[in-house]
């Protein structure tokens, strides 16, 4: 039938006979050659037989050469069941015939693809891919995929590492974001589902993005940069958008002005081989392949073979996830890859979910590896050997504690000890190599021109985040330890005061009164201080316990004192790191970024990055808060420790502090005056007589003004320390000692108390004073091996030793003296917990609270402690 116009103008209809060897067409609109398969069937009509041919897919097929069992080659098996695919029943047995018998090209083109709906599945010998294979065997049973006819699948079985080990890609890429070879160019070829080949052409990597970008090539693969997009998706717009293209990637490169491109190798996550995933184990197991789709909407139309009477079924299968990764290599020069490795990882829903509009998870990721990465390399070999150092160090602590303590064999005890020493030193070993190679991963990264260096791998980072955590753990643990020890330690306010030879109250009475009150006698005056157990006619001249208290208070508030202000700290860091925008410096990009903006929105953090920039500006926030505050803050306006020694010599009053039975520190208060309980115009005159040299030095020895010191005693003093406490502890006064113990002093037998603390008293005060026969003491320096390893190597059996010190040595037993080891706890805190929220506001939101937390339990400690050991009322305690 064919439409003419005639000499007015009017359409007319026409028949008319074809000629040659064309016949009129299905629809009898035009005449066509008749296929090839059509004419053998019957040279004089153009028409398939139904007596010794089949008619499908418009192939007219003899039927002694079909494939009688190709219907199982026809099922798909989804999630939700396996079912009979109509495509596959529409299509399969004629492509494999005319690729098979004809060569064709297309036909072959069409096996392929359906082999690549199958995800590749293949191992029972009558699947898509099975047959496909035999296809491309030559005669010698050698694949000839690629060539004539049969296009290029399947990498070879045993080819998965030498391919990835390959060094021929010719690309060498640089890191500037100005230079071209700075970036990654993909080219596909793609094809349709009727095996029609549409062409090959530069890849615009937002075809790859299901999640759908406005970002340009650049943006997304600049070599070296991380990305990655995520969203959650409609199943309606991936169903009603979709259609079948497959794509094979090309990497293109530059050589001599002449382009190349290399074929880019893909691996199919839901592949399956004899019913195993062959992704579930390492790259040798790997089956490597050309092809790939995004989504398939037309497989999954069939029907259920579970249930075929029932309705058809649909199903959607989409890319649910698609990750290229790069994998850098030093074999040849800088800048060289191995062969990109492409990911697909596939997901399907049924009908209803498209119904139901439900959101399913989307995402595509860009990602960088290198194979022998020099600083992941050395970084366990570095803690191995620093760590044996450690464990040295930790046994020269634990020898120092053990002669301290007076220990002569290992018991369970010294274990422990050994165990945390080793522990705080590892910590600090694996803070120190993960940090430098953190910090050197960053700033090579950053500034490098030719790519020498790329960000450490996932796996490589989940390493660098244990040995951080296992740091984090370890130094907890010393930690606590720190605050047992220094809230166990025996303390004592040892009053030099005594008794007036005159009353103690008006010291000047105007004329014309008395001195006393009227009516009042001796009796009227209670005792209260440390002879307050004297018979009551004694009252007036009684010791003040007040400036015990004073004492007492002021060395409580000293327990958390420290240089380094947590709360400035953390504003601090937080002000570079989230005002000035230095956070987005550590995204895993070449580029450097101080906002947040489009460009950068789906670049991810790099841990290492992250814990590289927050620790070192962390350390370097401490470092300036510790050198103000030493070099000009306690300079020239408060020196805590050291007002706190003058506040004991002003008040007559020493500390013992016993941190081992054989070990402690020793603050001399004793007062150059020889009083300190006097009133306000003596206490001026004997300060400027002090002034004016015209007393005695405050210092132990005379003519020193040394007032601190480090104390090696002989285990006597503190067996005879502790005699003279043991009424408090005896089991004959349980209901005192449990009081004491629980911090309320108040409640316990007050006279025991005073008894107990004049004993002590005076004993500390004998032997000061050389007063003791069998107990005696020299002051000294300490060698400097003794500074340096923190031992003492003098033996103490019948005579003691106090250091001359630094002037606070004391220090090491309230927080003040452990301020590297606050510092670096408050570190690994907050990173191990940025590594959990990926937000510096809530590491240190959290950081301050666990802080504060611990400062109070520490608190909580000391004031029992001082209960408990120092004698001292809670109720005076504030």
């Amino acid at each position: 039938v064919e439409e003419v116009l005639d000499d007015t103008g009017s359409k007319w209809l026409t028949c008319k006979k074809c000629h040659g060897q064309t016949w009129p067409d299905p629809n009898l609109r035009k005449c066509v050659v008749c296929p090839p398969e059509f004419q053998v069937a019957d040279n004089s009509t153009c028409s398939c037989p139904p007596e010794k041919y089949v008619l499908t897919d418009g192939s007219c097929l003899p039927q002694d050469m079909l494939d009688a069992n190709l219907e199982s080659a026809q099922h798909i098996t989804y999630e939700g069941g396996t079912i009979l695919s109509m495509l596959f029943k529409d299509i399969l047995q004629a492509s494999l015939y005319n690729c098979k018998v004809h060569s064709n090209e297309t036909a072959c083109q069409i096996v392929a693809n359906l082999c690549v709906l199958t995800f590749y599945s293949r191992g029972s010998g009558t699947s898509v891919c099975d047959r496909y294979l035999k296809l491309s065997e030559g005669v010698a049973g050698r694949p000839r995929q690629g060539q004539g006819s049969v296009p290029w699948l399947f990498y070879l079985e045993d080819d998965a590492a030498a391919v990835m080990s390959r060094t021929d890609v010719p690309n060498q890429f640089t890191i500037k974001r100005w230079k071209e070879t700075s970036y990654l160019h993909f080219v596909a070829a793609k094809y349709s589902l009727e095996g029609k080949f549409m062409g090959i052409q530069r890849l615009e990597i937002q075809e790859l993005m299901l999640c759908g970008t406005s970002l340009a090539n650049a943006d997304v693969l600049r070599f070296g940069t991380t990305f990655f997009d995520k969203c959650q998706k409609s199943v309606r717009d991936l169903w009603d958008s979709s259609q079948i293209i497959f794509y094979e990637l090309f990497l293109e490169s530059k050589q001599a002005n002449e382009d190349k491109i290399y074929p880019v190798p893909a691996k199919i996550e839901n592949m399956e081989k004899n019913l195993k995933k062959l992704s579930d184990e390492g790259v040798s197991t790997w089956q490597l392949v050309r092809r790939f789709f995004l989504l398939d909407p037309m497989s999954g139309n069939g029907t259920d073979t579970a249930a075929p009477q029932k309705s058809p079924v649909r199903f959607l299968r989409y890319a649910k996830d698609i990750n290229i990764h790069i994998t850098m290599h030093k074999k040849v020069k800088p800048g060289t890859i191995y062969p990109p490795l492409l990911t697909v990882t596939y997901g399907e829903v049924a009908r209803d979910a498209y119904e139901q509009n439900l959101q399913v998870p989307v995402s595509f990721s860009v990602t960088y590896s290198s194979d022998r990465n020099q600083t992941a390399h050395d970084m366990p070999i570095a803690i191995g050997v620093l760590s044996s150092l450690a464990i040295l160090w930790a046994c020269i602590q634990m020898g120092s504690w053990a002669r301290r303590s007076g220990k002569t064999s290992v018991n369970i005890v010294a274990l422990l000890k050994l165990i945390i020493f080793t522990c705080a030193s590892l910590s600090n070993v694996f803070l120190m190599v993960v940090l430098c190679a953190s910090l050197n991963w960053l700033v090579m990264y950053k500034m490098q021109d030719v790519v020498h260096l790329l960000l450490p791998s996932p796996h490589q980072e989940q390493e660098i985040k244990t040995f951080i955590i296992f740091a984090f753990f370890m130094k907890a643990l010393y930690l606590l330890h720190i605050v047992f020890v220094q809230s166990s330690v025996d303390v004592f306010f040892l009053d030099w005061e005594r008794p007036h030879a005159t009353p103690s109250w008006p010291r000047h009475p105007r004329p014309g009164r008395s001195s006393r009150l009227p009516g009042a006698d001796d009796s009227s005056h209670p005792p209260s201080g440390s002879d307050a157990g004297s018979a009551a006619g004694e009252s007036t001249t009684a010791v003040s316990i007040w400036r015990s208290y004073f004492v007492a208070n002021e060395w409580s508030e000293l327990q958390c004192h420290r240089r380094v202000s947590l709360p400035m700290q953390l504003l601090a860091l937080l002000l570079l790191l989230k005002g000035l925008g230095l956070e987005y410096l550590t995204l895993a990009t070449p580029e450097s970024y101080y906002v947040h903006n489009l460009k950068n929105a789906n670049i991810p953090f790099s841990a290492t990055c992250r814990f590289a920039l927050a620790a070192s500006l962390y350390l370097s926030i401490a470092v300036l808060q510790v050198f103000f505050h030493k070099f000009i803050y306690e300079r020239f306006y408060e020196d805590k420790l050291q007002h706190f020694v003058d506040l004991c010599s002003v008040s007559n009053i020493s500390v013992f502090i016993f941190v081992q039975p054989k070990f402690g520190y020793y603050i001399h208060g004793r007062s150059a005056q020889g009083q300190a309980d006097v009133s306000m115009r003596e206490m001026h005159e004997l300060l400027r007589r002090e002034e004016e040299d015209l007393c005695g030095h405050r210092g132990l020895l005379p003519d020193t003004e040394q007032q601190t010191f480090q104390m090696a005693l002989p285990a006597s003093v503190y067996e005879q320390y502790c005699r003279m406490r043991r009424p408090l502890t005896m089991y004959t006064q349980a209901p005192d000692r449990i009081q004491i113990a629980d911090g309320h002093l108040s409640r316990a037998n007050i006279d025991t108390v005073v008894n107990t603390y004049n004993i002590v008293t005076k004993f500390l005060s004998a032997f000061l004073d050389h007063s003791l026969k069998d107990i005696d003491y020299t002051v000294k320096d300490r060698t400097l091996f003794e500074k340096l390893l923190d031992i003492e190597f003098s033996d103490v059996v019948d005579r003691g030793f106090f250091y001359n010190d630094n002037g606070h040595s004391f220090d090491a037993v309230i927080y003040h003296g452990h301020e590297l080891t606050l510092v670096i706890f408050d570190m690994l805190m907050f990173c191990v917990i940025d590594f959990a929220s990926s937000d510096f506001v809530i590491s240190a939101v959290f950081t301050y609270i666990i802080d504060k937390m611990l400062e109070g339990f520490r608190r909580l400690l000391s004031r029992r402690n001082l209960v408990k050991k120092a004698l001292v009322d809670e109720r005076f305690l504030w």
